[in-house]
Protein backbone atom coordinates (compact mmCIF):
# COMPACT_ATOMS: atom_id res chain seq x y z
CA UNK A 1 0.00 0.00 0.00
CA UNK A 2 3.19 2.39 0.84
CA UNK A 3 4.14 1.91 -3.00
CA UNK A 4 0.38 2.93 -4.15
CA UNK A 5 0.25 5.91 -1.95
CA UNK A 6 3.60 7.30 -3.10
CA UNK A 7 1.96 6.80 -6.50
CA UNK A 8 -0.73 8.75 -5.51
CA UNK A 9 1.09 11.34 -4.30
CA UNK A 10 3.45 11.68 -7.09
CA UNK A 11 -0.13 12.18 -9.34
CA UNK A 12 -1.34 14.92 -6.95
CA UNK A 13 1.72 17.28 -7.50
CA UNK A 14 1.75 16.80 -10.65
CA UNK A 15 -2.20 17.23 -11.16
CA UNK A 16 -1.95 20.26 -8.17
CA UNK A 17 0.99 21.68 -10.14
CA UNK A 18 -0.91 21.57 -13.39
CA UNK A 19 -3.58 23.55 -11.67
CA UNK A 20 -1.83 26.96 -11.39
CA UNK A 21 -1.39 26.72 -15.35
CA UNK A 22 -3.59 29.24 -17.80
CA UNK A 23 -6.22 27.65 -19.12
CA UNK A 24 -5.07 26.27 -22.59
CA UNK A 25 -8.40 25.31 -24.27
CA UNK A 26 -9.78 28.47 -23.76
CA UNK A 27 -9.88 31.11 -26.20
CA UNK A 28 -7.04 33.55 -28.01
CA UNK A 29 -7.91 37.23 -26.28
CA UNK A 30 -11.00 38.92 -27.16
CA UNK A 31 -10.37 42.69 -27.64
CA UNK A 32 -12.90 44.95 -26.00
CA UNK A 33 -13.32 48.45 -24.80
CA UNK A 34 -15.58 47.34 -21.11
CA UNK A 35 -13.87 47.51 -18.50
CA UNK A 36 -15.22 45.75 -14.93
CA UNK A 37 -13.42 46.76 -12.37
CA UNK A 38 -13.38 44.69 -8.78
CA UNK A 39 -13.57 47.27 -5.87
CA UNK A 40 -11.91 45.87 -2.53
CA UNK A 41 -14.56 45.27 0.44
CA UNK A 42 -15.23 48.53 2.38
CA UNK A 43 -14.22 46.34 5.42
CA UNK A 44 -11.01 44.09 5.19
CA UNK A 45 -10.63 42.81 8.77
CA UNK A 46 -8.41 40.12 7.37
CA UNK A 47 -5.97 42.31 6.26
CA UNK A 48 -5.70 44.61 9.60
CA UNK A 49 -3.84 42.32 11.98
CA UNK A 50 -1.30 39.85 10.43
CA UNK A 51 -1.59 37.02 12.52
CA UNK A 52 -5.10 37.03 11.61
CA UNK A 53 -4.37 37.03 7.79
CA UNK A 54 -1.46 34.44 8.38
CA UNK A 55 -4.17 31.91 9.99
CA UNK A 56 -7.09 32.82 7.10
CA UNK A 57 -3.67 31.76 4.57
CA UNK A 58 -3.37 28.22 6.11
CA UNK A 59 -7.22 27.44 5.93
CA UNK A 60 -7.57 28.48 2.29
CA UNK A 61 -4.84 26.09 1.54
CA UNK A 62 -6.01 23.27 4.11
CA UNK A 63 -9.50 23.70 2.18
CA UNK A 64 -8.17 23.88 -1.22
CA UNK A 65 -6.07 20.14 -0.13
CA UNK A 66 -9.45 19.01 1.35
CA UNK A 67 -11.57 19.70 -2.15
CA UNK A 68 -9.25 18.38 -3.83
CA UNK A 69 -7.82 15.25 -2.06
CA UNK A 70 -11.04 14.50 0.44
CA UNK A 71 -14.19 15.53 -1.51
CA UNK A 72 -12.48 14.98 -5.30
CA UNK A 73 -14.29 17.79 -6.60
CA UNK A 74 -12.61 19.68 -8.71
CA UNK A 75 -16.04 22.37 -9.40
CA UNK A 76 -15.26 23.14 -5.45
CA UNK A 77 -11.73 23.58 -5.43
CA UNK A 78 -12.26 25.92 -9.01
CA UNK A 79 -14.33 28.62 -6.63
CA UNK A 80 -11.51 28.66 -3.91
CA UNK A 81 -8.67 29.40 -6.63
CA UNK A 82 -10.48 31.78 -8.77
CA UNK A 83 -12.92 35.03 -8.71
CA UNK A 84 -16.38 34.33 -9.32
CA UNK A 85 -16.80 35.54 -13.15
CA UNK A 86 -13.51 32.89 -13.91
CA UNK A 87 -14.96 30.04 -12.36
CA UNK A 88 -18.57 30.51 -13.63
CA UNK A 89 -17.43 30.86 -16.91
CA UNK A 90 -14.21 28.44 -17.46
CA UNK A 91 -15.64 25.87 -14.86
CA UNK A 92 -19.32 25.44 -14.74
CA UNK A 93 -19.47 21.70 -14.37
CA UNK A 94 -17.40 19.06 -12.36
CA UNK A 95 -16.67 17.28 -15.55
CA UNK A 96 -15.25 20.85 -17.23
CA UNK A 97 -13.60 21.50 -14.03
CA UNK A 98 -11.73 18.18 -13.03
CA UNK A 99 -10.73 17.92 -17.50
CA UNK A 100 -8.65 21.21 -17.72
CA UNK A 101 -7.60 21.32 -14.06
CA UNK A 102 -6.78 18.03 -12.42
CA UNK A 103 -6.55 15.91 -15.89
CA UNK A 104 -5.43 12.38 -15.64
CA UNK A 105 -5.81 12.19 -11.20
CA UNK A 106 -7.97 9.66 -10.02
CA UNK A 107 -10.12 12.15 -8.04
CA UNK A 108 -11.92 9.43 -6.10
CA UNK A 109 -8.93 7.61 -4.58
CA UNK A 110 -9.23 6.94 -0.58
CA UNK A 111 -6.97 9.25 -0.05
CA UNK A 112 -7.89 11.88 2.65
CA UNK A 113 -6.03 14.57 4.93
CA UNK A 114 -4.60 13.58 8.27
CA UNK A 115 -2.74 16.24 10.43
CA UNK A 116 -1.81 19.80 8.61
CA UNK A 117 0.70 21.65 9.81
CA UNK A 118 2.24 25.60 8.21
CA UNK A 119 5.76 25.30 7.47
CA UNK A 120 6.30 29.12 6.47
CA UNK A 121 4.12 32.07 5.98
CA UNK A 122 5.38 35.42 4.32
CA UNK A 123 3.38 38.83 3.77
CA UNK A 124 3.80 39.28 -0.25
CA UNK A 125 4.97 42.24 -1.36
CA UNK A 126 3.01 45.38 -3.26
CA UNK A 127 4.77 44.15 -6.24
CA UNK A 128 3.91 40.50 -5.63
CA UNK A 129 0.44 41.73 -4.99
CA UNK A 130 0.34 43.24 -8.03
CA UNK A 131 1.66 40.53 -9.92
CA UNK A 132 -1.23 37.95 -8.27
CA UNK A 133 -3.08 40.82 -9.63
CA UNK A 134 -2.11 40.36 -13.39
CA UNK A 135 -2.13 36.74 -12.65
CA UNK A 136 -6.20 36.51 -12.68
CA UNK A 137 -6.71 39.40 -15.47
CA UNK A 138 -4.14 36.99 -17.60
CA UNK A 139 -6.07 34.53 -17.02
CA UNK A 140 -9.85 36.11 -17.40
CA UNK A 141 -7.92 37.61 -21.01
CA UNK A 142 -7.65 34.30 -22.94
CA UNK A 143 -11.18 33.58 -21.69
CA UNK A 144 -14.30 34.24 -24.43
CA UNK A 145 -17.09 36.21 -23.33
CA UNK A 146 -15.61 37.67 -20.27
CA UNK A 147 -15.14 41.44 -20.43
CA UNK A 148 -11.69 42.92 -19.73
CA UNK A 149 -11.52 42.75 -15.96
CA UNK A 150 -9.37 44.78 -13.59
CA UNK A 151 -8.76 42.75 -10.26
CA UNK A 152 -7.89 44.27 -7.53
CA UNK A 153 -5.66 42.30 -4.53
CA UNK A 154 -5.67 44.03 -1.23
CA UNK A 155 -3.47 41.27 0.76
CA UNK A 156 -1.66 38.24 0.69
CA UNK A 157 0.58 35.41 1.71
CA UNK A 158 3.10 32.52 0.40
CA UNK A 159 2.56 29.68 2.53
CA UNK A 160 4.37 26.10 2.15
CA UNK A 161 2.35 23.65 4.43
CA UNK A 162 2.64 19.97 5.55
CA UNK A 163 -0.09 17.69 4.99
CA UNK A 164 -0.81 14.18 5.90
CA UNK A 165 -2.02 11.59 3.65
CA UNK A 166 -3.64 9.13 4.77
CA UNK A 167 -5.42 6.15 2.36
CA UNK A 168 -7.96 3.81 3.27
CA UNK A 169 -5.26 1.35 5.03
CA UNK A 170 -4.15 3.08 7.15
CA UNK A 171 -0.74 4.37 5.62
CA UNK A 172 0.30 7.85 5.59
CA UNK A 173 3.18 9.68 3.69
CA UNK A 174 3.61 13.33 4.07
CA UNK A 175 3.16 15.70 0.84
CA UNK A 176 4.22 19.47 1.04
CA UNK A 177 3.57 23.06 -0.90
CA UNK A 178 3.80 26.30 -1.16
CA UNK A 179 0.98 28.27 -2.62
CA UNK A 180 0.19 31.88 -2.48
CA UNK A 181 -2.77 32.86 -1.25
CA UNK A 182 -4.72 36.52 -1.84
CA UNK A 183 -7.26 38.81 -0.29
CA UNK A 184 -9.54 39.93 -3.16
CA UNK A 185 -11.92 42.08 -1.05
CA UNK A 186 -14.98 41.82 -2.31
CA UNK A 187 -14.23 38.05 -4.41
CA UNK A 188 -12.76 37.15 -0.75
CA UNK A 189 -9.87 34.89 -0.56
CA UNK A 190 -8.25 32.48 -3.15
CA UNK A 191 -5.18 30.18 -3.53
CA UNK A 192 -3.18 30.31 -6.22
CA UNK A 193 -1.14 27.46 -6.87
CA UNK A 194 2.10 28.38 -7.66
CA UNK A 195 4.87 30.08 -5.58
CA UNK A 196 5.06 33.48 -5.76
CA UNK A 197 8.30 33.84 -7.61
CA UNK A 198 6.54 32.39 -10.19
CA UNK A 199 4.49 35.38 -10.74
CA UNK A 200 7.10 37.34 -10.85
CA UNK A 201 7.15 39.93 -13.22
CA UNK A 202 3.68 39.53 -14.26
CA UNK A 203 2.11 42.91 -13.56
CA UNK A 204 5.30 44.27 -16.03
Amino acid sequence: MKKKLSYLIICLTAALSFASCTDKSAAEPVQTETTTTQEPATEAPTTEDPSVFDEKAAEMVKSYLKAVVDDGSALSASKLMFPEAIATKSFPTEDIAREKLFSGMEMTNGVKIGEFKTDKCEQLTDSQLRDAEAYFEKYANVISGLPKIDYTVVNGREISVTAELKDSSGDTQDYSCTYVVVDMGDEGCKVITTTAGKLDGLAD
